[in-house]
């Protein structure tokens, strides 16, 4: 076999490409889709964003963001487009992606998006100040009732003359029953005491002080049960002032910071009214936060002398705290009064089945006031004499005479 027959039986072939064949598959290559040129996250969060919110043009959802356009961008639409915000460095690499030549229509949708950002003047900052607008008038509904609240409580539990007379009760009683020790002739006492009213039971753990208490009251000043109608306390002891105060400052920084970006933000041409809407709304959200912080010092001096008025410390203990207690004892009342109805059904019911059994008629049940740890004869004669002071209105007034001695 000669070696020209081998050559041609197992050399490599040549291909050769037919004329512009190369040149075609170069264009292909050119002209299909670029992949994300700004940060990645942003480009795919923004694309899934702009899909699902908007049925208009790229160029109309930025001009029509610029000029605050409350129909086509929803609150919550403003709020999640802040999160979206391209930075600097992205609008760069789009910048230098179009500077080398590039072919836009080849860009992901974010990045097309990007093109349209860049042409309107601080778009970026028209977008922060449209979310500070859209979200003032909730944050104030939230703000403005909880420093109410504190105004009503305060004032319900400054002038409740139900409740003062309970606390006049409580502490005679407290005397009373520490008669003969340093603490038997007390001025007042810490307001957390009064959750203490129903741990103490009688020697035969058939009640609590509270019960006994509302026994009396019952026979003796029924109207005081009704100390739940006269405090207007629930609200006042939900409101954390730490986090009123944050928030009320919070808001007020906000709005400095809008205003200081009205002063950097350019004219973007005739149709362009950013400015005009916003000195519109800047103006009446500046009185309503004027306001609001007027009354939230307000509300806080006023809680702060009443906490003051009780002997605690205003520093140390917020409206939460401080109106629960008195939330506390109108439970404890409330929750008196129905123990003792249960058990007088209940002896009701025992009494009936044992006459029943007997053939006889169920005696009455007995109405006891049973102070713990007072003798049986002193029973009516301390519930007596200690409504009889507080008529007169004593009960404080002895005990500061008896201090000055």
């Amino acid at each position: 076999q000669s070696t020209g027959e081998l050559e041609s039986s197992f050399a490599m072939k040549v291909i050769t490409k037919k004329e512009g064949e190369g040149e075609a598959d170069d264009k292909k290559k050119d002209s299909g889709p670029v992949g994300a040129i700004i940060d990645p996250k942003l480009s795919q969060n923004l694309s899934i964003f702009l899909k699902r919110s908007f049925k208009v043009g790229y160029d109309e959802v930025c001009r029509r963001a610029a000029n605050l356009d409350e129909e086509l961008f929803t609150p919550s639409v403003v709020v999640l487009m802040n999160n979206y915000i391209p930075s600097n460095e992205d609008l760069e690499s789009v910048k230098n992606f179009l500077a080398d030549g590039g072919d836009p229509s080849r860009l992901p949708s974010a990045e097309q998006f990007c093109i349209e950002f860049a042409k309107i003047p601080q778009l970026d900052l028209r977008l922060k100040a449209f979310k500070f607008k859209v979200e003032f008038e909730p944050k104030k509904i939230e703000i403005k009732p909880d420093i109410q609240a504190i105004r009503d409580a305060t004032k319900s539990v400054k002038e409740s003359e139900k409740l003062k007379k309970i606390l006049e009760v409580v502490l005679h009683i407290g005397n009373f029953l520490n008669a003969g020790t340093a603490r038997g002739k007390a001025n007042g006492f810490k307001l957390n005491s009064l959750s203490k009213l129903g741990d103490v039971k009688t020697t035969d753990n058939t009640q609590s002080l509270m019960q006994y208490l509302v026994r009396v009251w019952q026979e003796k000043a029924p109207d005081l049960l009704k100390i739940g109608e006269e405090l207007k306390i629930e609200a006042g002891a939900r409101v954390n002032i730490n986090q009123l105060t944050a928030d009320l400052a919070k808001l007020t920084k906000e709005l400095d910071t809008v205003q200081k970006s009205m002063e950097v933000i350019q004219k973007g041409g005739e149709d362009d009214h950013f400015h005009e809407k916003m000195t519109a709304f800047i103006e009446i959200a500046s009185k309503d936060l004027e306001t609001m912080n007027k009354n939230f010092e307000d509300a806080t001096n006023e809680f702060m002398e009443l906490v003051k008025f009780f002997g605690e410390d205003p520093k140390a203990m917020g409206p939460d705290e401080f109106f629960k207690m008195f939330k506390a004892l109108v439970d404890d009342i409330e929750g008196g009064i129905k123990a003792i109805e249960e058990a007088r059904v209940k002896a009701e019911k025992a009494a009936k089945t044992a006459a029943a059994k007997k053939g006889g008629v169920a005696p009455s049940p007995k109405k006891g006031l049973g102070i713990p740890g007072a003798a049986k004869g002193a029973q009516g004669m301390v519930a007596d004499e200690l409504f009889g002071k507080i008529k007169a209105g004593n009960v404080f007034r002895q005990r500061r005479e008896e201090n000055k001695e």
